[in-house]
């Protein structure tokens, strides 16, 4: 089974960009490993996709 992936492009201050480097290379981890890491380990509001939302569900009839 292969895993679906999307390519994000973003640009960062160069000094941010070279701590992100530093500790991803701190952590052994590529700085895409790392960002993902990040990102599937925050919490968040809502564990429902946005996709699997109607802009109908809030409507009260």
């Amino acid at each position: 089974m292969s895993k679906k992936r999307k390519m994000v492009s973003f640009s960062l201050e160069v000094e941010v960009y070279e701590r992100l480097h530093q500790y991803a290379f701190e952590q052994h981890q590529s700085m895409a490993s790392l960002i993902t890491s990040w990102i599937m380990n925050s919490k968040i509001k809502n564990e429902v996709s946005w996709r699997q939302q109607s802009l109908f569900d809030n409507d009260k009839k």
